[in-house]
């Protein structure tokens, strides 16, 4: 590339699109203060020329170009064009500086384009006379070693440290098996002892959980009543054991997943206040659920079973690992649960596999007179804060 100067590139510029212009063919436009022009001709050599132009305003952008058209080797077409001549304004430097640059590599003729447009600004390059005999220049040595020893060396010192790493991890793991044997035998007793304490300790707690709900179980009939008894001397109401019939509709699915009214009847064991007994029980309204539970839920009634035959005896504690819980809903009579948990407590000191009523009933007249009594006192208790603060009243 060779740099001219901006009036010698826009003059050069100027007569190529004046030689288009009088071009027997030639394409031209312009629009917007841009322009385009072109002209294709023959030469004497019969190649296929093309003089291109252009000119764009917004960039103040000249450009210029003599393509021919040669042969494609792999089409064998003549198709293709390369770039013989080049003029353009460019935006990365050029021999000092930031500006024009065209190639000088191609020289016209009097046939193509007048020799006189483009020879004022073809200046010839120098080339150095080449040398008659090639001068080598060798760089200093600097390392006298031999690569391939100093390989063997590296690879040495490289496969001594690989085997002296496993050396220490086989010694580590060695000591680690030992250390392990080591303390397995020393807590080895004390580990077995341990085991056999849990089996002991775990089969104990075991037993203790059958026994809360073998103590725990009996047979419905006669719990029913004496817990109906119980609530009826303690309270102001009288409660009544009894079987009932509970009907009630609840949502449910097919095994489509379909969805439809299903109508539940039970044959429920109560204990039930007796102004809201009924032998039959029917609720319409599936949101509600069944009126027994709700009976259950308002304090009205105890379920103890639902769908049971009372010739079937019934549990009251299930015990899972030392934690006792209660198989029968009895939130709103605490004391019920108190009176259940010294039933249990009496089988248990007795060790009574079976329960006759005559226990049931001694242990009934004990509970009642005990509660009767703690009923007294706390009235007692109540009274007596009720008269201390009318007479602290009364002082003021």
């Amino acid at each position: 590339m060779i740099e001219i100067e901006d009036n010698e590139a826009i003059e050069l510029y100027n007569k190529l699109k004046q030689f288009i212009l009088n071009s027997k063919e030639y394409e031209y436009s312009e629009q917007d203060g841009n322009e385009d022009g072109k002209t294709t001709f023959i030469n004497k050599k019969g190649d296929e020329i093309t003089i291109e132009i252009y000119y764009r305003k917004r960039y103040g952008t000249y450009g210029a170009s003599i393509k021919e058209k040669y042969c494609d080797p792999f089409t064998n077409k003549y198709d293709s064009f390369y770039t013989k001549w080049e003029l353009k304004r460019t935006n990365r430097p050029v021999l000092y500086g930031w500006g024009w640059d065209y190639d000088d590599y191609y020289v016209v003729t009097s046939r193509e384009l007048p020799e006189n447009i483009l020879k004022p600004f073809i200046k010839k390059k120098h080339r150095p006379k080449k040398p008659k005999q090639k001068v080598y220049i060798e760089n200093p040595i600097i390392d006298n070693r031999s690569i391939i020893d100093e390989l063997t060396e590296a690879y040495k010192r490289y496969y001594s440290a690989t085997q002296k790493q496993e050396e220490i991890s086989k010694e580590k793991e060695s000591k680690i098996k030992e250390a392990i044997k080591k303390v397995t035998a020393q807590y080895k007793k004390e580990i077995d002892n341990r085991n056999l304490k849990v089996k002991k300790t775990k089969k104990e707690l075991e037993e203790y959980d059958s026994l809360i709900t073998k103590y725990s179980t009996f047979d419905v009939d006669l719990i029913g009543k004496v817990i109906a008894r119980i609530i009826s001397s303690l309270s102001d109401k009288e409660f009544i054991y009894e079987q009932v019939i509970d009907e009630y509709k609840v949502n449910s699915h097919d095994l489509m997943g379909a969805g439809f009214v299903d109508k539940i009847k039970d044959w429920d064991v109560v204990i039930i206040d007796s102004s809201k007994h009924q032998k039959r029980y029917y609720e319409d309204d599936v949101s509600k659920y069944s009126q027994v539970v709700e009976l259950v839920k308002s304090g009205d009634a105890i379920c103890l079973a639902k769908s049971w035959s009372t010739d079937e005896p019934i549990t009251f504690l299930t015990s899972n690992n030392g934690v006792i819980s209660f198989n029968v809903e009895l939130d709103s009579f605490s004391y019920i649960k108190d009176f259940i948990i010294e039933l249990v407590q009496y089988r248990f000191q007795r060790e009574l596999d079976k329960f006759t009523e005559d226990d049931m009933n001694l242990c009934v007249e004990r509970f009642i007179e005990k509660s009767e009594k703690i009923k007294i006192q706390n009235r007692i208790l109540v009274l007596k804060k009720e008269l201390d603060t009318l007479n602290s009243k009364l002082d003021s």
